[in-house]
């Protein structure tokens, strides 16, 4: 881990028990399956992939609030290496005043029976860390006046506000604590698109403002261009390609990052979008060998038996592919 690492995410796999069939017989659904990889400290980083990819999982995985965790999630903070995945009880309450979460919904994630003074206020009451009511009300204006919300906001519920005003105040509530490092699930997935740009424009000033860290979880390719500094592609609990977000845009190089982004809807309306063939397998039946080889134009018969290698194609870009090079200029079927 270099001076720049944030997190270092060792091996990390998150299995679920299923009981399945008449008999009950209890199965291994494996949501992420032995990834690793790194966040850099001031960084975005983009994860995508189709829905049941595991995106969330990983993202609830890195905050410990899962028990099927398994492996390493290594937190540099100062001098000190600690392994969030260890933390139990007050210990892991003190720490997670480190770590937030923004939801995707904002219309479910505030109660609308409490203002929104008291739903920003509630992660420093929650933490312990709040040195009397005028101190908590001043954290709660100073965060309020950073996300454009205004003093008289803060006595209304949530039923009073737009979306975009609904997220904003989620993002509030985020930030309150001075958090370093932020998981941002689908956060504005629920928006009006002109609202998007507005919400994605006032994380980057957070983020420069605050030297904030993301993990940015989004099915949208056009949104995590535009917010994020790298990006991971995920596939069926596995990470197949992970580079610079202009490298992946420019070249992308799996045949499942290259399907992706054929099949998203352009401006011409006579080049039609490439529907990825298939369904994504259930992960209580993964394909032997790679796991996309069963949607894949190029697949080969290696494909179907071995399990391509996690590889370094060139400097900072990763991917898992056995033809990567051989199929790059080849056209999708």
């Amino acid at each position: 881990m270099n001076d720049k690492t944030l997190i270092q995410i060792q091996n990390l796999s998150v299995h679920f028990p299923i009981k399945r069939g008449v008999f009950s017989k209890t199965v291994r659904l494996k949501a992420v399956d032995n990834i690793s990889f790194n966040i850099m400290r001031g960084e975005t980083l983009g994860l995508v992939g189709e829905s049941g990819s595991g995106k969330t999982t990983i993202g609830r995985a890195l905050l410990n609030a899962l028990n099927e965790t398994q492996g390493g999630i290594i937190y540099k903070t100062g001098n000190e290496e600690i392994d969030i995945s260890t933390l139990k009880g007050k210990a892991l309450r003190k720490f997670r005043r480190r770590m937030q979460l923004i939801f995707q919904d904002p219309y479910t994630s505030l109660s609308p029976r409490m203002t929104v003074r008291d739903i920003i206020a509630e992660p420093i009451e929650a933490s312990g860390t709040s040195q009397g009511v005028e101190d908590t009300n001043q954290k709660v204006r100073d965060i309020a006046a950073r996300c454009r919300l205004n003093v008289e906001h803060l006595r209304r519920f949530p039923h009073a506000f737009s979306g975009g005003q609904r997220q904003r105040i989620s993002i509030a509530r985020s930030l309150v604590t001075n958090p370093e490092f932020v998981v941002c699930d689908e956060s504005v997935a629920a928006l009006d698109v002109s609202i998007q740009a507005d919400v994605l424009n006032l994380l980057k000033n957070l983020q420069n403002e605050l030297q904030l860290t993301y993990l940015f979880i989004s099915h949208d390719l056009s949104v995590v261009a535009h917010v994020s500094d790298r990006v991971a592609v995920l596939y069926l609990g596995k990470i197949v390609e992970l580079c610079s977000t202009r490298e992946l845009f420019e070249k992308p190089m799996h045949p499942y990052t290259r399907a992706l982004f054929a099949a998203i809807p352009q401006i011409d309306v006579e080049k039609e979008p490439q529907a990825i063939k298939g369904e994504i397998p259930s992960p209580l039946n993964i394909p032997s060998g790679c796991r996309f080889h069963t949607r894949c134009p190029f697949a080969e018969e290696k494909c179907r038996s071995e399990e391509p290698e996690w590889r370094i194609l060139n400097e900072g870009h990763y991917i898992a592919c056995h033809f990567a090079e051989k199929t790059e200029n080849l056209a999708l079927e």
